[in-house]
């Protein structure tokens, strides 16, 4: 695993470093949840306990002390990097924005998947969601 700007092998993330310094920015289903399973067993990284925070974009308007909570034990662990993963923010010009306010050095990552492979997983997803009974074809429309 590398290691953001100005991080070595031995350092860890402090009080005032409550903040994440990745973000997995989406699109969803580009295996953003394996991302997060494999993240959060790495003894190096932390992620909050619940995936998709949303912060920048849904509940921004609970301050940024709400959202640095979640990373508060990050700085208790021995944890070299911290991370969330939203993958609305790819979408959201309003959650760039203030990405780029409280957050002005943070690694963005994304993960591009073939349209027509993430349309039908999509449809998967709403299937066994129970939100469309539609045959693919027509769940299209």
């Amino acid at each position: 695993m590398s290691f953001p700007a100005g991080m070595s092998s031995s350092s860890s993330l402090t009080v005032p470093d409550q903040l994440p310094d990745f973000l997995f920015i989406g699109p969803d289903k580009t295996g953003s949840s394996w991302m997060y399973e494999i993240l959060r067993l790495h003894p190096q990284c932390f992620v909050p306990e619940a995936k998709d925070l949303y912060f920048f974009n849904r509940y921004y308007h609970l301050g940024i002390d709400w959202y640095r909570k979640f990373f508060s034990p990050a700085s208790a662990a021995s944890v070299r990097t911290a991370g969330e993963l939203s993958h609305d923010y790819l979408f959201s010009e309003l959650a760039a924005d203030r990405i780029r306010k409280h957050l002005p050095d943070v690694k963005l990552i994304t993960c591009l998947r073939d349209p027509a492979d993430r349309t039908f997983s999509h449809y998967l997803y709403l299937v066994r969601s129970g939100l469309t009974r539609a045959p693919f074809r027509e769940a299209l429309r």
